[in-house]
């Protein structure tokens, strides 16, 4: 089923699809998330997880839902006992430590499993180490989600406050720079959310976003400060109080009653006006919008409700669909898949471009060759001389490209084991006229 561009009104209803022209959003997984799916995450390797309330982690591979489940937690009670989200380790690669957000008996708690060692589509079920149980909150229906490692390396977690932990250092997992905020646990970092269900981390500028569902009239997306209140339950929505800190945008239930999902698109498939942007949603209206980078809010598309939002390595959007708000209880869900049909062939990495470290943008493109490869082509504020390496998910190295002064196009032809299909890892290394080599890495995904 593709859900095309321009709006299709059904008889006299209201119900409608649509996108800006020239995308399309097909479904990507039909059947099989059944047990309400609350979440969903790539891996660094491309598999996608999603977290459903009923204890269980489902792996979507190369498009396909995985038949056995990566884990599960504890039998679902009811809506006050859940799973809510799940991060992957920064050394995720090296060391296969997942974390998730759950309730046990009603607090949430942060817990920390270990991939087993035969089979990475599979969590060893005796690995679980609980790294956080007090000071997060949730309970009473409002238990937060919003759940992730910053730029920073530190895990982030969202309920009545946002706690910041470093879980590398357990059992010490308070940062020393944390700070103190009032009426909260030291693990806090900013405080006066009222249901933080959703929420995303900015990989190129470290701006952390949680998405606050409102209660009186507002729903609310927060930019985090050290230390900050904003407001719940004083105030919700923009406030004139000076002790509290305003949302970074907001709207009223008049468009919207349970915001939602939450991803910052850097892929290079949708175009340039959209790097950078914020994209949301709304449970209960089913549309998605975009803040842009300068600040405005616009309308993207239309559906089903939307749960949960997530880029790609292939760098398109990715949705978590349910059936309608309030949905069934199990409810079903669908993952639907965002393109842009007129962009060219390319393979981008979600964190293959920015100007970092004086590279210029977009440092280094990758687009289809021939059919049996790809090519990378330096950007015009590129340096003369670089080289490319590319590994494989289990860090093997697969081939190494240089190029000489004068030249700015790498080109690789996928060997005959490399299967379309497979995501694989970049290292970029650049020699400025003046200065040390740079460094820059990022992943994408080899294509049919």
């Amino acid at each position: 089923m593709i859900l095309r561009i321009a709006c299709m009104i059904l008889f006299t209803t209201v119900s409608s699809w649509c996108l800006p022209a020239g995308f399309e959003e097909t479904v990507w997984v039909a059947n099989g998330l059944d047990q309400s799916p609350m979440s969903m995450t790539f891996a660094p390797d491309g598999r996608l997880f999603v977290v459903q309330a009923d204890g269980t982690v489902r792996i979507v591979k190369e498009g396909k839902l995985l038949p056995a489940p990566f884990l599960q937690v504890q039998p679902y009670a009811s809506h006050r006992e859940r799973m809510l989200g799940l991060a992957f380790d920064p050394k995720f690669a090296e060391n296969g430590f997942v974390y998730l957000l759950y309730q046990k008996n009603a607090p949430n708690r942060i817990s920390r499993f270990t991939v087993s060692k035969t089979n990475e589509n599979v969590c060893d079920p005796g690995s679980e180490k609980v790294i956080l149980e007090s000071g997060i909150g949730g309970g009473g229906g409002h238990n937060g989600g919003a759940f992730g490692f910053g730029k920073d390396g530190m895990l982030y977690a969202a309920a009545e406050h946002m706690v910041r932990i470093n879980p590398a250092a357990y059992p010490d997992i308070i940062p020393k720079d944390n700070p103190q905020v009032d009426g909260a646990p030291s693990a806090a970092w900013a405080s006066g959310f009222r249901e933080p269900f959703s929420g995303a981390m900015d990989t190129v500028t470290g701006a952390i976003v949680v998405n606050d569902v409102g209660e009186g009239g507002k729903e609310e997306a927060n930019l985090i400060h050290k230390g900050a209140n904003y407001g719940y339950p004083t105030c919700e929505g923009s406030c004139a109080n000076p002790k509290f800190t305003n949302p970074w945008f907001e709207y009223p239930h008049s468009e919207g009653r349970c915001i939602a999902g939450g991803a910052f698109y850097y892929g290079g498939q949708f175009g340039a006006e959209y790097r950078g942007n914020y994209f949301f949603g709304d449970e209960a209206e089913g549309w998605i919008r975009r803040r842009t980078s300068d600040g405005r809010i616009q309308d993207f598309s239309t559906g089903k409700s939307v749960i949960d939002l997530d880029v790609g390595p292939d760098g398109n959007l990715y949705a978590l669909r349910i059936p309608g708000e309030p949905p069934p209880n199990p409810w079903k869900g669908t993952i639907t898949r965002i393109r842009n049909t007129t962009a060219p062939a390319s393979l981008p990495s979600q964190h293959a471009s920015g100007d970092q470290e004086g590279l210029g943008p977009d440092p280094v493109s990758l687009r289809s060759c021939c059919g049996e490869g790809i090519r990378f082509r330096l950007g015009k504020n590129t340096p003369l001389t670089g080289s490319i390496r590319i590994y494989d998910r289990l860090g093997h190295q697969v081939w190494i490209g240089e190029s000489g002064r004068g030249g700015n196009t790498l080109e690789w032809r996928r060997p005959a084991q490399a299967s379309a299909g497979r995501v694989f890892f970049y290292v970029l290394r650049v020699l400025p006229m003046q200065g040390a080599a740079i460094e820059k890495r990022g992943r994408f995904l080899l294509q049919p």
